[in-house]
């Protein structure tokens, strides 16, 4: 299982931190959430693509994974909440091809250029052709009438 966020260069440090600090407390805890390592760092320039996590800033991409030894599910849940929150509170951007679970009003918040984005995407597929249940859940505005689960 693998999470992945981009969070301005000048608030790495700071996130790495907290996401430390978390873990060690898990670690204290005897009913702590157990992690796997290791955490990813990488950096990245700023980029003018709409939907970069670096549009518009200089990035820390900053993953976490959770293995799944000889295929048996993991307890990672937690953990993902935890490092979620962690990357939210620190203005953080999720990678679009790892597991995440900013749905789409946090992704307009996120995106300064997502709406335009989103309009595209509809002038270019206005029947819903290469709609599926990722680009519902994370490109189309949700529906005040239909309750999200």
């Amino acid at each position: 299982y693998v999470n992945e966020w981009a969070v301005p260069l000048d608030r790495a440090a700071a996130a790495l931190r907290q996401l430390r600090a978390w873990v060690d407390a898990q670690q204290q805890d005897p009913r702590g959430a157990r992690v796997h390592f290791p955490v990813e760092v990488r950096f990245v320039r700023e980029s003018t693509v709409w939907l970069s996590p670096a549009y518009r800033r200089a990035v820390c991409y900053i993953g976490v994974i959770m293995y799944r030894p000889y295929r048996t599910p993991v307890p990672y849940k937690r953990y993902w909440r935890a490092f979620e929150d962690i990357m939210r509170a620190h203005h953080g951007r999720p990678h679009w091809a790892k597991a995440h679970t900013m749905l789409y009003p946090e992704l307009l918040a996120a995106y300064p250029r997502f709406a335009d984005f989103v309009r595209l995407r509809e002038a270019c597929d206005p029947d819903g052709v290469f709609v599926n249940d990722y680009i519902r859940r994370h490109l189309i505005p949700p529906d005040p009438a239909q309750p999200r689960l």
